[in-house]
């Protein structure tokens, strides 16, 4: 993926997990840029209100978002299962014998962490 994209992923991911702990105006103009792919000028004018009134809430939220993170760390756990889980899926795919044992230890270190 590109710089631009893993940003964009980032940012979606961190909204899907802390989202609902924005307020709700916070989470229409954050979704409304990251997710709808709308710009400043168009929320602004869709909601009345001044582009920059519209990026400082987004980058606000945003900072709200990696605080959330910072303390509670939730999306770099779920990124580290989905990276181990691809691997077990190779792991299993492969079929010989230390693949399949690898796959046995990944899982249960994973399961340890749940």
């Amino acid at each position: 993926m590109t710089k631009l994209m893993d940003e964009i992923y980032e940012k979606t991911i961190l909204f899907d997990i802390y989202g609902d702990l924005l307020t709700d105006k916070q989470k229409e103009l954050y979704s409304l840029y990251y997710l709808d792919d709308y710009s400043l000028a168009e929320i602004a004018e869709e909601k009345g209100i001044s582009r920059q009134g519209v990026r400082d809430s987004v980058k606000k939220s945003y900072e709200h978002l990696l605080d959330y993170e910072n303390k509670l760390s939730i999306m770099k756990r779920y990124l580290r299962q989905r990276d181990n889980l691809t691997k077990v899926i190779s792991f299993l795919e492969a079929g010989d014998e230390e693949s399949l044992d690898k796959a046995r230890l990944l899982t249960k270190k994973m399961k340890e962490v749940l």
